[in-house]
């Protein structure tokens, strides 16, 4: 396949790659600027097709993602190899969002790679649920496993086995050696 050279192409890409109106699409240059954004793309992250068209893709990018995890991406897709994971995205209005991403390389007739075309799908509410899950059923001191996730696995073990550590005056410890939350 070609490069891209039009948005009529991107739209009939579109349409035989059955992708669904809830796909958020987007194509970058080698260098990483956009050069095309669908209507869902430009919808959740609140810019325009004007405020972002020539811009860095980068501009997206959650400050908090490990770097690793770009060098990995662009590694990956500058071999022209298919990069798949999520990525949490960064807005306009600076809330965030979670993308289940697969990038592919468009290649030319000669195989080298003339842009990258992008392919997500928002997954923020299940990360988030996840999240709120995660929380209730972990000690907020220790960052362990709480007694609710005791009782969930509890139910999920054929003969649980259990000891009980009893430390008398466990709060005189806490007090003259601290904690930090699992935040810190």
């Amino acid at each position: 396949m070609g490069a891209i050279k039009n948005i009529s192409e991107v739209t009939h890409l579109q349409n035989d790659l059955n992708f669904n109106k809830n796909a958020i699409v987007s194509i970058t240059d080698l260098r990483g600027r956009l050069i095309y954004a669908n209507e869902k793309y430009c919808k959740i992250i609140g810019y325009n097709q004007h405020e972002i068209i020539g811009e860095p893709h980068k501009i997206l990018e959650c400050p908090r993602h490990k770097e690793a995890k770009y060098r990995d991406l662009w590694k990956t897709i500058k071999k022209g190899k298919i990069w798949k994971g999520v990525l949490k995205h960064s807005a306009k209005d600076g809330d965030y969002y979670y993308a289940k991403s697969t990038i592919v390389p468009m290649l030319d007739e000669h195989q080298q790679v003339t842009e990258y075309i992008s392919i997500q799908h928002d997954i923020t509410q299940i990360i988030e649920q996840q999240e709120q899950i995660n929380r209730q059923t972990t000690d907020m001191v220790t960052g362990l496993p709480n007694r609710i996730k005791f009782g969930e696995d509890a139910t999920e073990v054929e003969a649980p086995k259990l000891a009980i550590l009893s430390i008398d005056n466990f709060r005189v410890i806490k007090d003259y050696y601290g904690y930090c939350t699992a935040e810190s």
